[in-house]
């Protein structure tokens, strides 16, 4: 006999019904299911812009982590999330560094142009970064590298904390790292050379995807200037070597 599970996306009376909490359960349960319909999501957007005055912080950012991850673009709707979280800031204490972290990333991949917001995110994160793991801090100057506000501050002391914990990271990671730098135009001889070596060391697991994107942000450093010049010969040999066995297996 043959079973088939399938899952019945909720009617379109409870969507309307939803309010902070529910409202983020039933977003975050469509991202997970892969229910990404145009008339569910905006539906979804509507409550959202209705219910947002009155969430909290931690509703709002997880709202707003959902909406990213669905790649909604609605600037109404983040306009007003970002809105309320201005408004919940002040009185919010310090926000846990996961929250820091989602928030900066959800960000990123919705290319919100809040200036004002994402330049006091990067402050938070500036002030507190040894309370993020590493990972976190990859995942967050890729976010920022993205912006159309970029906190050289935010880079530099990332660029500072990370080199002893790159072989801790993963190989997308790495390649994300380099990348993000790379997007940002922003240079550190320390970290590059941390990646670079721990490239080069692991390019053996790097699939087409990772070369491809560690390539690609060593590729902005070609603008360096003259003095600041690198010779990266032997690591891109190595990644375009890897790439061909990769293409050909």
């Amino acid at each position: 006999m043959l079973l088939v599970r399938f899952v019945l996306s909720p009617p379109s009376r409870h969507v309307r019904g939803c309010r902070g909490e529910s409202l983020t359960k039933s977003v975050k349960i469509a991202v997970q299911e892969g229910d990404f319909s145009e008339q569910r999501w905006q539906q979804y957007t509507e409550q959202a812009l209705t219910a947002s005055g009155d969430m909290t912080m931690t509703d709002t950012l997880r709202l707003m982590s959902s909406f990213a991850s669905a790649k909604v673009r609605d600037f109404r709707l983040y306009d007003r999330l970002c809105a309320r979280v201005h408004s919940l800031l002040p009185g919010s204490g310090s926000l846990p560094p996961k929250d820091l972290r989602r928030l900066a990333v959800s960000l990123g991949r919705a290319r919100t142009f809040d200036s004002e917001l994402m330049e006091a995110i990067a402050d938070l994160i500036v002030d507190r970064v040894e309370e993020f793991r590493p990972r976190e801090l990859v995942h967050i100057v890729e976010a920022y590298s993205r912006m159309p506000v970029q906190s050289l501050n935010l880079f530099a002391i990332v660029a500072d904390a990370l080199p002893p914990y790159v072989y801790d990271l993963s190989v997308p990671e790495v390649a994300k790292l380099c990348r993000a730098f790379g997007e940002a135009m922003v240079y550190s001889q320390e970290l590059t050379d941390a990646l670079c070596e721990e490239a080069h060391h692991r390019r053996h697991d790097f699939g087409t995807i990772e070369c491809l994107g560690f390539l690609d942000g060593l590729s902005y450093l070609s603008e360096l200037p003259a003095d600041m010049k690198r010779n990266d010969t032997e690591t891109v040999a190595a990644f375009v070597v890897q790439i061909s066995f990769k293409l050909q297996s």
